[in-house]
């Protein structure tokens, strides 16, 4: 797939549907392609970068694989609360899978 912008979007989109549909597989595939392709084209520190981060680190949830995806969601987490409001779906997506890291097991510092 090619490196583009606009792919990553399509990518977590997709990833999106993946975790909706409890398919940590296919959501791990495409979070785990966005966030190759963003991190060649954006800033490390980028909401972009950091929401392909949380959304890697949702599928790893899912999986059962809770140690991966704890650095993972935190950093997304800590960039996404640091650049958007809080009424922001973005920052509340990633807000919601620190917390739902924090059920299954892993004890984050937030």
């Amino acid at each position: 797939m090619p490196n583009h912008p606009e792919t990553a979007d399509a990518l977590l989109g997709l990833a999106q549907v993946a975790l909706l549909n409890h398919q940590p597989g296919d959501a791990l595939s495409s979070s785990s392609r966005a966030l190759t392709n963003l991190r060649a084209e954006l800033p490390d520190n980028h909401w972009k970068v950091a929401l392909a981060r949380v959304s890697l680190g949702q599928g790893l949830v899912m999986a059962h694989r809770q140690q991966e995806a704890e650095p993972l969601i935190l950093r997304g987490e800590r960039i996404l609360s640091a650049g958007l409001s809080i009424s922001d779906p973005r920052r509340q997506t990633a807000e919601a899978a620190l917390k739902e890291l924090q059920v299954q097991g892993a004890h984050p510092q937030h």
